[in-house]
């Protein structure tokens, strides 16, 4: 029997929570069902409640927000076929070596002029799926933590308080069911659509200058239960949490995850992302390739609707950025530093 009992012991590894609402919620759900707190459980799902219920509804504005926006971003003679009737053009333009026209075309020099590269599209969201794939590691984390924990009989035995922490020894045997149903996958299930909608958040974006602002907007939305925790709870609730520890069974697939070939598992992952975000906006980043391909290829004809091309095909070089105020005034031309 001590043997048996050794091994368990062996078998266990104690990690700790991290610091968001769900993992909170979960230590103190335990607590509370020992302790038959109900304030404790009440005021810990509420918190759940409202992380959930702002992630829905800021998701639903940006959703909203990009689908208006592509509605309205061209004009009444692109209307019915909007980024590919663009695309077409400017393919005919190119290949005809054709100039295009200040008037009829301006709506789409000037859209032209403030779109991102594909290029930096592909850095951006990048970083944004590494973000995203730290916040799933998170929710992974709390999962193991659940199922991997040992099950007991008793509720009295799920948790044993420590001087300096508690420890969540063991759950009932269907704990962890519901435990994963209601923190776990609520919040596996928001990270995929903010996925989704914050792809094409960034994908839809024309200026440049707004690709930041809203990077910081999705990056928000992903911290809105973290943003909840520090904001909310007491100092000494959050340090509790942060050093509450739970036992969970070693097992081989826990280990390969938390070691290099998780590392290298996300890696790929992430570039998986990346190419599937460029599939699914494909159509996108042809108008785009096809704009830097036009303004910045001073050979081209069409590069003169543009400011990027010189006389002397200085938009070709790389001037250097502090003489840029050395600049001939010339409204319709840029780059042109004066000897």
């Amino acid at each position: 029997g001590m043997e048996s009992s050794d091994e368990t012991e062996e078998e266990l590894v104690l990690s700790n929570l991290h610091a968001n609402v769900y993992a909170a919620c979960f230590a103190l759900t335990v607590r509370g069902l020992r302790d038959k707190r109900t304030t404790t459980l009440l005021v810990s799902w509420l918190w759940v409640l409202l992380s959930i219920a702002f992630n829905v509804f800021l998701l639903h504005m940006a959703y909203y927000y990009v689908a208006f926006k592509l509605g309205n971003r061209f004009s009444g003679r692109f209307a019915q076929k909007q980024v590919p009737h663009a695309t077409a053009h400017l393919v005919e333009v190119i290949n005809g070596n054709k100039t295009l026209d200040p008037d009829r075309d301006q709506y789409l020099v000037t859209l032209c002029s403030d779109l991102p590269s594909p290029w930096f599209f592909c850095l951006v969201e990048f970083l944004f799926n590494a973000y995203l794939m730290a916040q799933l590691s998170t929710t992974r984390t709390l999962l193991f933590q659940i199922w991997n924990c040992p099950v007991v009989r008793r509720r009295d035995d799920t948790a044993e308080e420590r001087i300096e922490n508690m420890v969540v020894s063991g759950l009932l045997s269907y704990d962890a069911y519901w435990l994963c149903g209601l923190l776990v996958f609520p919040k596996m299930m928001l990270i995929a659509i903010l996925w989704y909608v914050g792809t094409a958040f960034i994908a839809f974006t024309t200026h440049i200058s707004t690709m930041a602002s809203r990077v910081l907007l999705l990056v928000c939305i992903a911290q809105v239960d973290v943003i909840i925790f520090e904001s909310f709870f007491s100092s000494s609730k959050k340090d509790w949490v942060t050093k509450v520890q739970v036992a969970q069974h070693s097992k081989p697939c826990t280990r390969y995850a938390t070691a290099w070939p998780g590392e290298l598992a996300k890696l790929g992952l992430v570039t998986i992302l990346c190419g599937l975000a460029w599939e699914l906006f494909s159509c996108e980043f042809d108008l785009r390739d096809l704009c830097w391909t036009c303004a910045r290829t001073c050979t081209l004809q069409c590069s003169a609707a543009f400011t990027f091309c010189g006389p002397e095909d200085l938009g070709a070089s790389w001037p250097w950025l502090h003489l840029m105020h050395n600049t001939n005034p010339n409204p319709t031309r840029s780059w042109n530093p004066i000897p």
